[in-house]
């Protein structure tokens, strides 16, 4: 392909182009106050999934922690969105459906837990 994608600051200094090269510019340090975190992929939801968990992970090191700031991304038709997109969504599944598809055999209350514990707000019903 003729076009790569480029990420730029507001100063218009090129930071990267993935995954071509990543410039000094852009590399962390010690003395890093500010850290731009981007995730390329073939697949948009997979690249949702990626970027979201490795923003949430990383945000409890912040100087203030968890604030995330939105970026917005404009695609090739011009089309403007805004990540991350960290809204909350619900899914109803049965115990037996998680153990039968992951190989456990665990109770309700112990799924729960450690789907808690994944940072999956989980209520049993």
């Amino acid at each position: 392909s003729d076009v790569y994608p480029v990420i730029y600051d507001s100063n218009n200094v090129v930071l990267s182009l993935p995954p071509l090269i990543n410039g000094d510019h852009s590399k962390m340090s010690v003395k890093t106050k500010n850290i731009f975190i981007e995730c390329t992929a073939v697949d948009a939801h997979k690249a949702n999934v990626v970027l979201n968990t490795m923003l949430t992970m990383f945000a409890q090191y912040c100087s203030k922690p968890f604030e995330i700031e939105p970026v917005e991304v404009e695609q090739v038709d011009g089309k403007v969105i805004v990540y991350p997109d960290l809204s909350d969504r619900s899914q109803d599944v049965s115990v037996q459906k998680i153990n039968q598809r992951i190989g456990i055999n665990v109770n309700a209350d112990k799924t729960a837990e450690l789907l808690n514990r994944m940072c999956l707000r989980t209520n049993v019903i």
